[in-house]
């Protein structure tokens, strides 16, 4: 008993060693239209916590990814978004750069108007009662 107590306890950091060793990587560089490197934009792989901003040249790396099939989503403000398939593959590297468009979307425009009293008298609460 104690010896295979021993042996099991032996094993287990080559276990986790193995384990290790089959996560991949997924990285590459993001540009304009013009080939200039964005910073700021999210990379991330959907149904997944795993994502990684692109540096301030443009490059993004997302570690220790198990194998498997992913859809790598790009988006950034003012950019349009992308989609892509990846198959990753145990302990291996895939590259995938990519050229988003500018967005001819714009965000929603807020208008602040104000006014100017000496006594000014809240008939409404904005705050809820607890």
């Amino acid at each position: 008993m104690g010896k295979l107590l021993l042996n099991t306890w032996l094993a287990l950091p080559l276990c986790w060693v193995q384990a290790q060793d089959i996560s991949g990587t997924i990285q590459g560089k993001i540009t304009d239209g013009q080939g200039e490197a964005l910073q700021g934009i999210n990379v991330g792989l959907r149904g997944t916590t795993f994502g990684s901003p692109t540096e301030e040249n443009g490059f993004y790396r997302i570690k220790n990814v198990n194998p498997g099939n992913y859809t790598l989503v790009v988006s950034g403000i003012g950019f349009e978004g992308q989609r892509q398939e990846v198959v990753l593959d145990a302990a291996k590297t895939v590259d995938h750069d990519f050229s988003l468009g500018e967005s001819p979307q714009l965000l929603q425009t807020v208008e602040v108007t104000g006014r100017r009293e000496q006594a000014y008298r809240l008939k409404l609460s904005n705050s809820l009662a607890i």
